[in-house]
């Protein structure tokens, strides 16, 4: 029972960090229409949030 919580929370886990790319390069894309700016700044979301999980960025859950 606990490895399948397990799973279930790095699934969870992973299409958050996967939903933060994908926001903050589209929007960071569009209001600067630099797409290395854009790779920049979701990869420092993503790592902030892979880091400190407890901290809600974008995903709350």
């Amino acid at each position: 029972m606990d490895r399948t919580r397990l799973e279930d929370q790095l699934i969870l886990t992973f299409l958050g960090l996967l939903l933060i790319i994908m926001l903050a390069v589209g929007v960071v894309h569009r209001i600067t229409n630099d797409f290395y700016i854009a790779h920049a700044i979701s990869i420092a979301l993503a790592m902030g949030k892979g880091l400190f999980p407890e901290v809600y960025f974008l995903v709350p859950w």
